[in-house]
């Protein structure tokens, strides 16, 4: 997985929030986009939340299951 803060410079950076199949699949279709960096945040975290903030992802994609 590349840096998420350096993908950052110059692509979009997608944060993905969730554990589910779907989030599996979403994620492998995102990283075929070279436009795209995507890093994976684990909702089970207790610091979750704050890690996410912490990225500053251009768009954040969560799966709630």
């Amino acid at each position: 997985m590349t840096n998420p803060m350096a993908a950052k410079q110059d692509r979009w950076l997608v944060a993905l929030f969730g554990e589910s199949l779907f989030m599996d699949m979403v994620e492998t279709s995102l990283r075929e986009n070279p436009d795209l960096g995507v890093v994976r945040v684990d909702a089970n975290l207790d610091d979750a939340g704050e890690h996410l903030q912490s990225l500053h992802p251009d768009l954040v994609v969560l799966d709630l299951n």
